[in-house]
């Protein structure tokens, strides 16, 4: 898992622009380009700390923001690299990286404020002083006035997928939709003017800061989630990083890098003036922001700690990881690289990490000599670990890859977009055998794969009711038992078995509302946050077996009052649950060890120790763990006494009979009904030729009509159905309506004396 980072800044004081630097962007991954009031255009390379003049703006030309054409739309559409740029005599210049100006835009009356490229790169958003927010099309013509405040207008920013648009007016904000005709969202944000805002494309979370001194984390709704103690001075710039998980906060002579949920990792105090722009480069290690006295700031993220088991590695520089032993103070390894580090994990004795270039897989038994193999696009996503595999995003492929750096499968994302990347921990897994991805264009897809050749399972799909927002992969157990536990937009939480034949629903629900999941690193059981509270589902599998053990098997872990709202789950491995507070503060809970264990012995087919530690321990949910895990793997004989144990006395009886079936296909259908699934059980009693049993199930679920139905197709125990409907309706007080029963009253003699009979002779029959 990985904790809490900070930023280690260096401000270029050799090189500088003679007044104030206006804006600030990325051309590449160690390359940005800054504007600012002397009218000069200046690329910096971050690598060999040099900067160079590109251009000069032309006389009276005094920007005031700029926004680089998207690289995700690039790679779609060969264009060459421009940017707009928003001045305040009112126009947008369309400037090429070598400085040319290729269209300039009469866009508003007074200064420019900002303008910004939509994520697909076919258009773009502008506001300025008159009150004014305007889209234009990708070649500058005026497409739609969007609204007209009457105030100045200082910030926008387009949604993720690009539908609505946020902007800032006053004291107030507002979000529009863009195709309808629906009022815009606004809420009061701040006590004095908004200055600036930004929203995250992953998590759709919108930040904005204001005169008030104070930034403040809002949803994609206007909701408050946080608000910050005041500052000294105004909050100028904000940007979030590309994963949604952090953004930066600038101010006067002041830098802050905060977690989403709005709590602070750290805290330089500079000596720049205000900073009036914040650019985060691609893979969101480092950033730039533009200074007022003519500086420019540059900031990369180190301090990053990870940590399993005993070990723990902390990126101390760009390029520097320090690996310790927590068991052993003096076992301390220093891992030095050739390039800037941009992603890191640990987990299952081993370090990977990668560079803008390379990955090096390092084991803990060794430190010296790493496997290592280049990466294609040098544009590390995401690196995830399973105790056999890596799974590294880069750039538009998935890889499984060896823990030898041998890479197993490719796997293309699924689904194109254009609204950035959408590939996070929260929509992504991989476990020994399986990998799992949400579609990044239909939230509702979930894709699977085989990890050792990149095929689809099965289907290869799973298409939910509504949008999915998080999935996990447990790590345990064979293939076929392998399970994934997906939460939607309702905050419902399902399980699905990923090998899953001939069955049509795939997906259960187990909880809600259900805000963060997390599958134990070492047996599977799963912990959910609920408000609060935090949900150990210790056999989730239970859904499948026998539904009603379901809350039984669950239970809550006693928080002592230490989870405050808005937590999140960073770990759940052994009998520890650590839970992160929205005050950034972690905290670990205790799951009781028995659970554990008892899953443990159950794994190791351990039925008597497992029956001995219920009977030692004397917990209810235990014993209905045992139950569970005993009907789900058929073990009867398991499965009476913990069912016995919780008072589930006709179930007892009916394993008991299950035990003396002879019949293979008889107790296998029996087994279906025994988990709820009655009318599988019905088909499966059809299918095998008893059908006697198939049209007794359908009376004793009151299904009239196929018992019926089964009744005349084999032209046999009519008798019986008629008799039983009308004895039910008797009871019930009701008289004989159905027109199909009616017609049939007259060929049968309703004699309970030879229906009891009959119904012995099946019995015996049955039972021989």
């Amino acid at each position: 898992m990985e904790t809490p980072m900070g930023p280690q800044s260096v401000v270029w004081r050799e090189n500088r622009h003679r007044g104030i630097v206006c804006a600030v962007g990325w051309t590449s991954g160690d390359e940005t380009v800054s504007v600012g009031d002397d009218q000069a255009m200046l690329r910096w390379s971050l690598g060999s700390s040099e900067c160079s003049a590109v251009a000069q703006m032309r006389p009276g030309v005094f920007p005031t923001a700029m926004h680089w054409f998207p690289r995700v739309a690039q790679r779609q559409t060969p264009v060459n690299d421009v940017f707009l740029l928003s001045c305040t005599d009112g126009k947008i210049l369309l400037v090429t990286a070598t400085g040319k100006v290729e269209k300039t835009i009469e866009a508003h009356k007074g200064a420019v404020l900002r303008a910004q490229w939509s994520y697909d790169g076919t258009g773009f958003v502008s506001c300025g002083e008159d009150g004014n927010v305007k889209m234009w099309s990708r070649n500058g013509m005026l497409r739609s006035v969007l609204a007209s405040t009457g105030r100045p207008v200082y910030g926008i920013e387009w949604s993720g997928d690009g539908s609505k648009v946020l902007y800032c007016s006053g004291e107030h904000c507002f979000i529009k939709v863009l195709k309808t005709q629906m009022s815009a969202i606004k809420w009061k944000a701040h006590e004095g003017v908004v200055l600036c805002v930004s929203w995250s494309s992953q998590s759709g979370l919108v930040v904005s800061g204001g005169e008030d001194c104070r930034y403040k984390v809002w949803d994609s709704l206007g909701r408050p989630l946080f608000t910050s103690g005041p500052h000294e001075y105004s909050i100028t710039a904000l940007s979030w990083n590309p994963d949604g998980d952090l953004f930066a906060v600038g101010s006067f002579n002041l830098i802050r890098l905060c977690d989403q949920h709005g709590w602070s990792h750290s805290l330089e105090k500079l000596q720049t003036g205000s900073l009036t722009n914040i650019a985060w480069s691609a893979d969101g290690t480092q950033l730039v922001a533009s200074c007022a006295n003519g500086h420019l700031l540059h900031s990369h993220l180190v301090d990053r700690h990870v940590w399993w088991s005993n070990l723990e590695a902390i990126q101390t520089k760009r390029r520097t990881i320090t690996v310790k032993d927590v068991k052993s103070e003096v076992a301390r390894e220093t891992v030095e690289l050739r390039d800037r580090i941009t992603k890191m994990a640990l987990g299952f004795e081993h370090l990977v990490v990668t560079t803008i270039r390379q990955c090096y897989i390092y084991s803990s038994k060794n430190w010296n000599t790493p496997s290592i193999f280049d990466l294609k696009e040098g544009a590390a996503i995401l690196l995830l670990l399973c105790e056999k595999f890596i799974l590294l995003v880069d750039g538009s492929s998935m890889f499984v890859v060896t823990f030898e750096g041998r890479v197993q499968a490719q796997i293309k994302l699924p689904g194109t977009v254009v609204s950035g990347e959408a590939i996070t921990t929260r929509t992504t897994g991989i476990s020994n055998d399986t990998v799992v991805v949400r579609d990044r264009a239909d939230p509702k897809t979930v894709h699977l794969f085989e990890a050792l050749t990149g095929k689809p399972v099965g289907s290869g799909k799973i298409v939910h009711q509504c949008d999915v927002v998080e999935v996990r992969i447990d790590q345990c157990g064979p293939a076929m038992g392998r399970k994934i536990a997906l939460v939607d937009a309702n905050a419902d939480l399902f399980v699905g078995i990923v090998n899953t034949f001939g069955e049509s629903q795939r997906l259960l629900k187990i909880g809600a509302p259900i805000h963060n999941i997390h599958f134990n690193s070492t047996n599977n059981m799963l912990a959910g946050l609920q408000d609060t509270s935090v949900l150990v589902w210790t056999f989730p599998s239970v859904v499948f077996a026998d539904k009603q053990l379901l809350q039984r098997t669950t239970i809550t872990v006693d928080g002592g009052g230490n989870v405050s709202k808005s937590p999140q789950i960073t770990n759940f491995h052994g009998n520890h649950v650590l839970v992160r507070r929205a005050d950034g503060a972690l905290v670990d809970l205790l799951v009781a060890p028995f659970f554990g264990g008892l899953v443990e012995f159950v794994a190791e087919s351990k039925w008597d120790k497992a029956i001995k530690l219920c009977r030692l321990a004397k917990d209810d949910a235990l014993w209905a763990l045992l139950a569970g895990c005993a009907a789900a793997e058929k073990n009867f004989y398991a499965a009476e006494i913990a069912y016995a144990a919780i008072s589930e006395a006709e179930k007892v009886v009916f394993l008991n009979e299950l035990r003396r079936e002879t019949n293979p296909q008889m107790k296998s259908a029996q087994m279906v009904a025994f988990s709820g699934k009655v009318l599988d059980f019905e088909g499966a009693l059809t299918r095998s030729g008893d059908i006697f049993r198939a049209v007794m199930t359908a009376v004793a679920m009151f299904q009239w009509d196929r018992a019926l139905d089964l009744a005349l197709r084999e032209r046999a125990f009519l008798d019986i159905v008629i008799g039983y409907r009308q004895r039910y309706l008797k009871e019930m007080g009701l008289c004989e309506t159905d027109k199909r029963f009616i017609a049939h009253l007259s060929d049968v003699e309703i004699d309970w004396n030879h229906i009891h009979e009959k119904i012995a002779e099946e019995n015996a029959k049955t039972r021989h």
